[in-house]
Protein backbone atom coordinates (compact mmCIF):
# COMPACT_ATOMS: atom_id res chain seq x y z
CA UNK A 1 0.00 0.00 0.00
CA UNK A 2 1.52 3.13 -0.70
CA UNK A 3 1.48 6.27 1.92
CA UNK A 4 0.95 9.73 1.27
CA UNK A 5 2.52 12.68 2.79
CA UNK A 6 -0.28 14.70 3.34
CA UNK A 7 2.22 16.94 5.94
CA UNK A 8 2.11 19.74 3.64
CA UNK A 9 -1.44 20.38 4.31
CA UNK A 10 -0.49 20.66 8.23
CA UNK A 11 1.14 23.92 7.35
CA UNK A 12 -1.59 25.42 5.16
CA UNK A 13 -3.85 27.59 8.16
CA UNK A 14 -6.79 27.47 5.97
CA UNK A 15 -6.86 23.81 6.19
CA UNK A 16 -6.35 23.72 9.62
CA UNK A 17 -8.02 24.48 12.92
CA UNK A 18 -6.74 24.91 16.54
CA UNK A 19 -7.59 22.97 19.71
CA UNK A 20 -5.97 22.25 23.06
CA UNK A 21 -4.14 18.89 23.85
CA UNK A 22 -4.34 17.62 27.56
CA UNK A 23 -1.15 15.42 28.09
CA UNK A 24 -2.30 13.96 31.14
CA UNK A 25 0.30 12.52 33.48
CA UNK A 26 0.24 10.94 37.34
CA UNK A 27 2.34 11.88 40.18
CA UNK A 28 2.15 10.39 43.59
CA UNK A 29 1.35 12.97 46.10
CA UNK A 30 1.18 12.09 50.17
CA UNK A 31 0.93 8.44 48.84
CA UNK A 32 -1.80 8.89 46.76
CA UNK A 33 -1.68 8.86 42.93
CA UNK A 34 -3.05 11.99 40.69
CA UNK A 35 -3.88 13.04 37.85
CA UNK A 36 -2.33 15.77 36.48
CA UNK A 37 -2.99 17.32 33.07
CA UNK A 38 -0.56 19.86 30.76
CA UNK A 39 -2.43 21.94 28.74
CA UNK A 40 -1.16 23.50 25.46
CA UNK A 41 -2.30 24.82 22.02
CA UNK A 42 -2.08 22.74 18.75
CA UNK A 43 -2.40 23.28 15.07
CA UNK A 44 -3.90 19.96 13.25
CA UNK A 45 -6.05 18.88 10.52
CA UNK A 46 -9.27 17.95 12.02
CA UNK A 47 -12.76 16.19 10.68
CA UNK A 48 -15.12 13.41 11.40
CA UNK A 49 -13.50 10.09 11.12
CA UNK A 50 -14.55 7.80 8.27
CA UNK A 51 -17.01 4.89 8.48
CA UNK A 52 -13.86 2.66 7.62
CA UNK A 53 -11.73 4.41 10.61
CA UNK A 54 -14.75 4.36 12.84
CA UNK A 55 -14.62 0.24 11.99
CA UNK A 56 -11.10 0.01 12.73
CA UNK A 57 -11.34 1.90 15.48
CA UNK A 58 -14.31 -0.64 16.58
CA UNK A 59 -12.39 -3.89 15.73
CA UNK A 60 -8.93 -1.81 18.11
CA UNK A 61 -11.45 -1.03 21.37
CA UNK A 62 -13.84 -3.70 21.54
CA UNK A 63 -17.32 -4.69 20.85
CA UNK A 64 -19.80 -1.86 22.12
CA UNK A 65 -20.98 1.52 20.43
CA UNK A 66 -18.24 4.32 19.33
CA UNK A 67 -19.81 7.43 19.50
CA UNK A 68 -18.80 10.69 17.65
CA UNK A 69 -15.07 10.32 16.14
CA UNK A 70 -12.79 12.84 15.11
CA UNK A 71 -9.94 12.06 12.77
CA UNK A 72 -6.85 14.38 13.78
CA UNK A 73 -3.61 14.56 11.49
CA UNK A 74 -0.60 16.66 13.67
CA UNK A 75 2.72 17.26 13.98
CA UNK A 76 2.53 16.96 17.47
CA UNK A 77 2.91 13.66 19.71
CA UNK A 78 -0.35 11.94 20.72
CA UNK A 79 -0.68 8.92 22.94
CA UNK A 80 -3.07 6.57 24.33
CA UNK A 81 -4.23 5.35 27.60
CA UNK A 82 -2.50 1.72 28.20
CA UNK A 83 -1.40 0.20 31.38
CA UNK A 84 0.01 2.59 34.01
CA UNK A 85 -0.36 5.85 31.89
CA UNK A 86 -3.13 8.39 30.94
CA UNK A 87 -4.06 9.19 27.49
CA UNK A 88 -4.36 12.21 26.10
CA UNK A 89 -7.56 14.49 25.87
CA UNK A 90 -8.25 16.95 22.95
CA UNK A 91 -10.42 19.99 23.93
CA UNK A 92 -12.47 21.20 20.19
CA UNK A 93 -15.12 23.31 19.79
CA UNK A 94 -15.97 23.01 23.35
CA UNK A 95 -16.34 19.00 23.39
CA UNK A 96 -13.93 17.04 24.92
CA UNK A 97 -12.56 14.33 22.94
CA UNK A 98 -10.26 11.02 24.10
CA UNK A 99 -7.10 10.10 22.14
CA UNK A 100 -8.61 6.29 21.15
CA UNK A 101 -5.85 5.11 18.48
CA UNK A 102 -2.40 6.66 17.01
CA UNK A 103 -0.66 6.13 13.62
CA UNK A 104 2.96 7.42 13.69
CA UNK A 105 3.91 8.79 10.24
CA UNK A 106 7.01 10.36 11.41
CA UNK A 107 9.50 8.73 9.68
CA UNK A 108 7.12 9.82 5.93
CA UNK A 109 6.43 13.60 6.80
CA UNK A 110 6.71 14.16 10.28
CA UNK A 111 3.18 14.34 11.33
CA UNK A 112 0.53 11.90 13.20
CA UNK A 113 -2.79 10.26 12.54
CA UNK A 114 -5.17 10.07 15.66
CA UNK A 115 -8.51 9.24 16.64
CA UNK A 116 -10.40 10.23 18.97
CA UNK A 117 -13.80 9.98 20.65
CA UNK A 118 -16.10 11.94 22.25
CA UNK A 119 -16.97 11.83 25.78
CA UNK A 120 -18.45 15.21 27.24
CA UNK A 121 -18.10 18.66 27.17
CA UNK A 122 -15.82 20.78 28.07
Amino acid sequence: MACLDVSEILDDLDLCDKCKVIHRVTETVNGRKLARGIEHMIVAVIQPASPIEIQQLASQVGPGFVGETLSIWTREKLTIGSDGTLGDLIDFKAQRYSVASVEDFFANGRYYHALATRFGDV
